[in-house]
């Protein structure tokens, strides 16, 4: 019975965890990505230039000497987290 209930409640976590990458990716589509992607132009203290990209997704940024660099590095970074999220709901 006791393990009945663990899978159980695995199987509701592991519900969870897709239905949140579920949503997210949902909302990519829906508000197409590159509209809501922020990008900044910065500068190091050497007054190197680099640029960050980023959508709102907390610890979910990008980084590169371009702009396009940034933001396609925060595309994978994204799949990333995803993948991160779908691996936690397995255990």
């Amino acid at each position: 019975m006791y393990i009945l209930h663990i899978g159980i409640a695995m199987g509701i976590i592991l519900l969870a965890l897709f239905s949140l990458a579920w949503w997210v990716l949902n909302l990519l589509q829906a508000y197409k990505l590159d509209n809501i992607i922020q990008t900044r132009r910065n500068f190091d203290c050497d007054g190197e230039e680099y640029w960050t990209a980023w959508f709102g997704l907390d610890g979910v940024v990008g980084g590169g000497d371009t702009e396009e660099e940034a933001v396609s590095d925060l595309k994978e970074n994204l799949m990333v987290y995803i993948e991160y999220l779908n691996k936690e709901g397995k255990r």
